[in-house]
C-alpha cells in the first residue's frame, strides 16, 4: 500500500530545522531544481544555496533558505542535509538587504579568488534568504 505523506527532515551541523510531514517539496538541485512527490523513486543528490518549498498536508506552503548540501530520498523519507538553513517566515529582510549590500561590496573590493569564493558563498546563501522571505510574504 502506498504511503499518503513523505517525512521530511531539514538537517544542518548545529540543528534539526524542520521535521514533519508533507504532500510535497521543492528542491535546489545542483543541476536543476527538482520536486520530491509521495512513492519518488529513491535519490541521493546534491543541493546547491537556494531556496526549499515544503507543501505540508494541508497544501500550505512554508519555505526555507538553504546553504549548500545533499537530500536522499528513500522509501518516503525525504533527508535534506545543508549547511546552514532559516525558515522564511523567521528572515530579518531589512538585515538581509543590507547584509547582500556589503557582500557585493567586498566582492567587488577583493583580488583573492579564494576570499571571492568565500564571499560569493555568502552572498548566494544571503540572495537565498531574500527569496524565502519574499515567497513567505515578507516585505
Amino acid at each position: 500500500m502506498a504511503d499518503k505523506f513523505l517525512k521530511v527532515e531539514i538537517i544542518t551541523p548545529q540543528s534539526i530545522v524542520f521535521s514533519g510531514d508533507a504532500l510535497g517539496v521543492n528542491l535546489p538541485g545542483a543541476l536543476s531544481p527538482f520536486e520530491v512527490l509521495i512513492n519518488h523513486a529513491p535519490i541521493v543528490s546534491s543541493l546547491e544555496s537556494g531556496v526549499i518549498r515544503i507543501r505540508d498536508l494541508n497544501k500550505q506552503p512554508s519555505y526555507f533558505a538553504t546553504g549548500t548540501g545533499f537530500v536522499e530520498v528513500k522509501h518516503n523519507v525525504v533527508s535534506i542535509l545543508v549547511e546552514s538553513a532559516v525558515k522564511g517566515s523567521d528572515i530579518n529582510k531589512s538585515v538581509v538587504e543590507s547584509n547582500i549590500e556589503s557582500l557585493k561590496s567586498e566582492l567587488h573590493n577583493t583580488t583573492n579568488i579564494t576570499e571571492k569564493q568565500v564571499i560569493t558563498t555568502r552572498l548566494d546563501f544571503e540572495t537565498a534568504k531574500l527569496k524565502a522571505a519574499e515567497k513567505s510574504g515578507l516585505r
